[in-house]
């Protein structure tokens, strides 16, 4: 098969096109990728040995013009670009659960693809972070919160379009009974002479007369009603009916990260 001398582009099923180029011996597959910021055409060749290997680089020029682009830079990091969205995502959460983002991030997800370039990001980096958990026994509850935590990450910077893809396609988390995790430790509730004793003990006076431990009725009073331990140091005095004898919840204390 004798070689082409023609100099005018051959169209190849009718985007870009494909020519022999007589001064470098070489068949030129050419495209265009759209438009430069300054407006001019962006126009990219590959060049081949032979006519065919041309063609399919032609057909891999299309695919990638066709592919959607990351809006964020090649070198930003995921922790770096998780802090941003944090930062965003902080207006629309309670400040519990933004500390919980933090922590998992900075213990369980950093150490593991912290530093790997947002764009690079695998399945099988995400599927690792899981299995690293695993091995080190943590529950299931938290590994449960970290898969959803980078579910909904990663689908934050797809719908934005920081990705093409979320990597978190197809990661599997463990169900509650996998025989790979921890057994939940039981939950045993106190027995009435236990709860007796307690009250005892945290009820006594001390030497000089006041009481021989100074939060001991906080306790008590979490004992005999149930309340939690952020609904009993939340309490003030304008919260206990004296009269009718109630108690008002209607606070609730939390820890919030210390700056």
């Amino acid at each position: 098969m004798s070689k082409a001398t023609s100099q005018k582009p051959r169209q190849d099923k009718g985007d870009g096109s494909i020519r022999f180029n007589q001064k470098s011996g070489k068949w030129e597959a050419r495209y265009v990728y759209g438009r430069l910021p300054n407006g001019k055409p962006d126009r990219r060749s590959k060049y081949a040995k032979t006519e065919g290997e041309a063609k399919k680089f032609l057909r891999e020029m299309r695919k990638e013009a066709d592919t959607p682009q990351p809006n964020v830079s090649r070198t930003i990091t995921v922790d770096e670009h998780f802090q941003k969205w944090l930062k965003v995502r902080k207006l629309r959460i309670v400040e519990n659960t933004h500390v919980l983002y933090r922590s998992l991030m900075e213990h369980h997800i950093a150490p593991y693809i912290g530093t790997v370039p947002l764009i690079n990001v695998t399945s099988d980096h995400c599927q690792s972070v899981i299995h690293s958990l695993i091995d080190q026994g943590y529950s299931h509850g938290l590994i449960k919160q970290t898969h959803t935590l980078l579910g909904t990450y990663f689908k934050s910077a797809m719908i934005k379009g920081d990705i093409v893809r979320s990597p978190m396609l197809g990661v599997a988390c463990p169900g509650q009974k996998n025989e790979l995790l921890p057994k939940p430790k039981e939950m045993r509730p106190l027995t009435t002479n236990e709860c007796r004793a307690l009250i005892d003990q945290l009820g006594k006076q001390s030497p000089s007369g006041g009481p021989l431990y100074r939060l001991g009725a906080a306790p008590i009073l979490m004992l005999c009603t149930g309340i939690r331990i952020g609904e009993a140091l939340a309490l003030k005095w304008t919260d206990v009916d004296w009269e009718n004898k109630v108690l008002h919840i209607q606070r609730n204390y939390t820890l919030a990260e210390v700056k």
